[in-house]
């Protein structure tokens, strides 16, 4: 399963950002679901030997190792710690725009799609160190 970082606004406007970035991972999830459903559904064949009887041709885990490029994990920091992308404690130097516990999760990330053309300074930084790390970027926008 690819991991997919969401580079997206957050500053300007909260919550309307974490709203929006809600509805991109929901939607990322419900298409990665129906991929899944749809691979799972087509892995069953009938034998050729015994009448009737039903086997898959691959085990689930196969079956998603195969595929594992058409299924996509979205990662979102502002959902995964919304409240403390503003906390007082979080090491976040405003020049640099350097967020520590962002640039974590984005080591960890197959690709980064970016969902602005308004790019944020963080965002930039973001997009900036994601090229640093070799990680693919998409542009969504």
């Amino acid at each position: 399963m690819k991991r997919v970082y969401i580079c997206h606004p957050y500053r300007v406007n909260p919550e309307e950002n974490v709203k929006k970035v809600e509805k991109i991972v929901t939607d990322i999830g419900l298409e990665t679901l129906g991929r899944m459903r749809e691979l799972e559904a087509n892995n069953w064949y009938l034998s050729d030997t015994t009448m009737g009887e039903v086997y898959r041709e691959l085990t689930i885990d196969e079956l998603y190792v195969k595929y594992s490029d058409e299924l996509i994990c979205p990662i979102s920091v502002m959902l995964a710690f919304p409240k403390g992308m503003n906390a007082p404690h979080v090491k976040y130097d405003h020049d640099t725009q350097e967020l520590s516990f962002c640039l974590s999760v984005l080591e960890v990330c197959d690709e980064i799609w970016v969902y602005s053309r308004d790019l944020s300074p963080g965002m930039i930084y973001e997009i900036e160190k994601a090229s640093e790390l070799n990680i693919k970027a998409v542009w969504k926008v």
